[in-house]
């Protein structure tokens, strides 16, 4: 019986978690980003130089976007997630954990999607 009101109601139940994940989205991002990720240090920082070739990718830390390279800016010590994204480009994700205070040099080369050879 509930296996039958879900077949008959995929759509709008796919549609209502649709739209509770964009209200998400737009209501929570500033708690999101006040509540620093497990196993970052909060009190000693470190300074973040990102540059990638080609320049002008767009950076996300912990799923918050930085701006576009070249980029410096100040992040906690610890684990932290990057994205790296730019047109026409694979993705470059990876955690990069920072120990050392100070200025932390990162070069990231993009690699270019090449279309397919018929």
């Amino acid at each position: 019986m509930e296996l039958d009101f879900i077949r008959e109601n995929r759509h709008n139940l796919r549609a209502l978690a649709d739209f509770y994940r964009m209200k998400i989205k737009e209501e929570i991002p500033e708690t999101i980003a006040a509540v620093p990720p497990s196993g970052v240090e909060t009190s000693r920082r470190a300074f973040l130089k990102l540059e990638s070739k080609p320049a002008g990718a767009q950076v996300f830390v912990d799923g918050g976007f930085k701006g576009k390279t070249p980029l410096h800016f100040e992040l906690p010590l610890g684990k932290h997630e990057f994205r790296l994204t730019l047109p026409d480009h694979y993705d470059w994700e990876a955690r990069v954990e920072l120990t050392e205070e100070g200025e932390t040099p990162l070069l990231i080369q993009m690699l270019l999607i090449e279309e397919e050879r018929q």
